[in-house]
């Protein structure tokens, strides 16, 4: 039989049945590219190469051991790499990580009790007057605390996640011994 034959016994004009096949076509397709965009894990443009830096982590963490003050922050800085470049964690998770990893870092280098509510400011001056830190470096450690106190209140930037990220861990990898 025809298709045009089967069309007519159906009740149907023969260029009617191409037509609803193609309306189903066309809204499988839109179907499929609206849930492909919507339920597929977004894909983050990275600045840096996160691979590498956190395998030059993971071994310096190694060699050098992590239950020295800097082994632990840079576990935690990797963590946070991982999570970020992962998509497992948020940009204010990131920040809240880097800036926790550079507190108990201070307060490690400091001897001072991990759980002491000593300031920020007061870790950055203790560190500075024992050469802990540079009063370069400080600024920095500064401008990233400044940057957590702002993050419930606005936005961060993917690009200035990943530069505290950068900050964090070479402000600690510059006191490796």
């Amino acid at each position: 039989m025809s298709t045009a034959y089967k069309a007519y016994r159906q009740g149907y004009d023969e260029h009617e049945v191409p037509m609803r096949f193609s309306k189903i076509v066309v809204w499988f397709v839109n179907f499929a590219v609206n849930y492909v965009t919507t339920y597929r894990p977004l894909q983050v443009a990275m600045t840096f190469d996160a691979q590498a830096i956190f395998a030059n982590l993971t071994e310096k963490e190694r060699i050098h051991g992590h239950h020295s003050p800097e082994g632990e922050a840079i576990r935690t800085l990797g963590r946070a790499l991982h999570g970020w470049s992962t998509r497992t964690l948020s940009a204010g998770d990131v920040v809240e990580l880097c800036d926790q990893a550079i507190a108990d870092w201070l307060k490690r280098k400091l001897k001072v009790s991990a759980w002491s509510e000593i300031s920020m400011s007061e870790l950055l001056a203790a560190a500075v007057a024992k050469d802990v830190l540079s009063p370069d470096d400080a600024l920095r450690v500064q401008r990233m605390h400044a940057v957590r106190a702002d993050a419930n209140s606005r936005a961060i930037s993917a690009a200035a996640v990943e530069a505290m990220l950068e900050r964090a861990i070479e402000i600690v990898e510059q006191q490796w011994p």
